[in-house]
């Protein structure tokens, strides 16, 4: 592969290039083989070129984590706007799904064992803020369903938590090809049911 000159990329250009390629990385072998040479190689620029721009390979990740999450935000506060709790609920859950089938190697890196395992949320204070603000709206969302009286009573952070690991659950088979694949139903279906079962899990 023949490497481009550092001198076509012009102010943010050879940042946005290096976390578009990185995201077709992850696709194609996972996070955790990232490599900032190979990045590089592939953007087609020398191999000190992107620290430039990220200090190591988890500046990188934490990155594509936090556009993950300013991305999966813009979709979220659009369904927390239904006036109705039931409806922003569904909402939510579908923006989520939604999220997670456009952005896979974005939500990899934002639930995988790069922010878990080794919580780098506290590293990275940006990161840990805009998680926190996206969980917020759900727990808002909730928050209003019970005065609605269209959600059980409860600790609202835990209802929101619980549910959220139900959706999250969803969109990662989902995304790993593992729903429908017992024959019986279509990943369609399923989807549908879930989020109805997760609904009258919800429910007073």
């Amino acid at each position: 592969m023949k490497a481009k000159p550092e001198t076509s990329y012009h102010h943010g250009n050879l940042r946005r290039a290096l976390i578009k390629e990185a995201l077709s990385m992850i696709a194609e072998s996972g996070s955790a083989n990232l490599s900032l040479r190979e990045l590089a190689r592939r953007v087609g620029v020398t191999p000190t070129a992107p620290y430039r721009h990220f200090v190591d390979r988890e500046a990188l990740l934490a990155t594509v984590a936090e556009e993950g999450y300013r991305l999966i935000k813009e979709k979220v506060e659009v369904a927390a706007k239904a006036p109705d709790a039931d409806a922003a609920l569904f909402q939510l859950g579908t923006a989520y799904l939604t999220f997670a089938q456009t952005n896979p190697s974005h939500y990899r890196v934002m639930f995988g064992p790069f922010t878990a395992r080794n919580k780098q949320e506290e590293k990275y204070p940006q990161l840990k803020a805009i998680a926190g603000e996206v969980f917020k709206l759900l727990v808002q969302v909730i928050e209003r369903g019970q005065q609605q009286g269209k959600v059980r009573s409860g600790n609202s952070a835990e209802l929101a938590e619980s549910t959220w690991a139900m959706v999250h659950g969803l969109s990662s088979l989902l995304i790993d090809g593992h729903i429908g694949r017992n024959g019986y139903t279509g990943s369609l279906d399923i989807v549908e049911k879930a989020l109805e079962l997760w609904h009258t899990a919800l429910s007073p």
